[in-house]
């Protein structure tokens, strides 16, 4: 996770900046953990990918997203049904979509990231 030089230089945009990546680091573990667990922490990284594609570690929002669409289920841990399955896929392919649809958020940066993304 990295970011930018202007951030790292002014205290308070640095501070803000590790709380955000601490968050962000506990809803990947939370990605990892029970069903309940799992769909709030899909469903937080997916909003926050949706409404703010240009904040900063996007590149692990979308990494996560992109994961829980094309993983086999046996590799998502804490999902034991297929309808639990489905409705994160569903969810994180909506994102996907939305991101598609409106390019001029990120200038289509993320679109390009998603269609080349080696999960």
């Amino acid at each position: 996770m990295k970011v930018s030089t202007e951030v790292e230089e002014n205290p308070s945009e640095s501070t803000l900046s590790k709380a955000y990546k601490s968050y962000l680091q506990k809803l990947v573990a939370f990605e990892k953990q029970s069903v309940l667990y799992n769909q709030v922490a899909t469903r937080c990284i997916c909003t926050l990918l949706d409404a703010e594609p240009h904040f900063s570690y996007r590149d692990n929002l979308l990494s996560s997203d992109v994961r829980n669409i094309i993983s086999p289920d046996e590799v998502v841990s804490g999902l034991p049904t297929l309808f639990q399955r489905l409705r994160i896929m569903r969810l994180c392919c909506f994102t996907i979509r939305s991101l598609f649809s409106n390019e001029g958020k990120h200038g289509g940066e993320l679109t390009v990231q998603a269609c080349t993304l080696d999960c």
